[in-house]
């Protein structure tokens, strides 16, 4: 079928031309440098070996056990095939995704422009061949299966990035809030499914054995805040002048995971209100989650770097998208997008310090996702003075 806006074949012909280059990249560097594919794929290898997952030459792996098992096939390819085969995976069902959650809560020439917004944001994941492209697509098929009321692939498409790698989780935990009558045994039964997977590709001590190291690393802190961009590194600039991971203080950082799970506390009541008192129609409530998820994951979430950006790219557009269809608050949020944008590229972010000799460039995420939680808060009110006029 032919597009019929401008805006959309713009948005479809950069992203051709971003998959062109991602491929290049791939073949260019023989699909296992500058990426993340090397991880991913020796984690899988590990698995075959029974060597631990999480340890050794897989320490970074930080994943739920049965993520391994899934990327044992890939063993079994070249590593150029293998790489081009995940990045190619990833990238088609983003844009799947992002295709079918533009059609279900966007029409004409706002499909194009919320497409086109995902690019900037989503780019760094796509290129260092991380899961987040993965968790993010199927974090916007979930809402468009909340939509059309399938409720089994919804609780697949929110559980599955949750128990990888649990910050993704906000999202089903938000939409738990709006449908919990339909979701919760759902949820549970998805859960048990995914827990009982493991068990199936290896003998029962191994499996209990990377499950008991899996949660021993998700309790402790990971060693990497160096690459975070979350709201604490404002705290970490004002106070220590951004200090080397060696020579920072955590003392305070207790106090700082109560203010996440604060911020958490805050968009489950919000989404709730506007769901179940506000009564909106359930696009409004879809486009709520995916908005409310992304603010806190990219300001609040427990290890935001730059490559997190993808996960919360769709809730940037949708906001870029109702900016433009309300004609107000548009600067507020273009700012915060830019920023955004901005500070998910990571060359670019290092260009800056370079450049500028400081460290103040590594604030711009942090920075644009304060102004995005001022647009939803003014954008909600202006939402509740429509339903008050009706």
């Amino acid at each position: 079928m032919a597009i019929k806006n401008w805006q959309l074949k713009l948005a479809w012909c950069a992203w051709i031309i971003f998959g062109a280059l991602l491929a290049f990249k791939i073949y260019k560097f023989g699909g296992v440098e500058r990426s993340l594919y090397p991880l991913l794929i020796d984690s899988g290898r590990h698995w075959l070996a029974n060597i631990n997952i999480h340890y050794g030459t897989t320490h970074s792996f930080q994943y739920w056990p049965g993520f391994a098992v899934l990327f044992v096939p890939f063993n079994f390819l070249p590593d150029l095939a293998g790489s081009l085969l995940w990045s190619g995976l990833c990238f088609f069902l983003y844009i799947f995704a992002a295709h079918k959650f533009s059609r279900t809560f966007f029409s004409g020439w706002q499909r194009g422009i919320f497409i086109l917004a995902l690019l900037p944001i989503a780019y760094e994941g796509l290129m260092n061949q991380q899961s987040n492209p993965l968790f993010a697509a199927l974090i916007m098929l979930g809402l468009v299966n909340i939509k059309h009321r399938n409720w089994w692939l919804a609780s697949f498409c929110f559980i599955f990035p949750g128990i990888v790698k649990i910050a993704p989780l906000c999202f089903g935990l938000l939409v738990l809030a709006c449908f919990p009558r339909k979701l919760w045994w759902r949820y549970l039964i998805m859960l048990a499914w995914f827990i009982a997977f493991p068990f199936g590709y290896n003998h029962f001590a191994y499996v209990l054995q990377q499950y008991k190291n899996w949660l021993d690393i998700l309790s402790h802190e990971d060693g990497q805040r160096w690459a975070y961009r979350d709201a604490w590194v404002l705290w970490e600039l004002f106070v220590f002048g951004w200090v080397s991971n060696s020579e920072r203080s955590y003392s305070d950082m207790f106090y700082y995971r109560l203010l996440q799970l604060a911020m958490a506390g805050l968009a489950f009541i919000l989404t709730f209100y506007r769901c179940h008192v506000s009564k909106l129609r359930p696009n409004q409530v879809c486009l709520q989650i995916m908005m409310w998820g992304a603010w806190w994951l990219l300001l609040f979430g427990p290890s935001t770097e730059v490559a997190t950006c993808v996960m919360g790219a769709a809730g940037y557009s949708a906001g870029v998208v109702i900016s433009f269809r309300l004609k107000r608050l548009r600067i507020l949020m273009l700012i915060s997008y830019a920023l955004v944008a901005l500070g998910s590229s990571g060359d670019l972010e290092y260009e800056l310090g370079y450049s500028l000799d400081s460290d103040w460039h590594k604030a711009m995420l942090s920075v644009g996702g304060i102004l995005f939680g001022l647009w939803l808060i003014f954008y909600n009110l202006r939402l509740r003075k429509n339903l008050e006029e009706k």
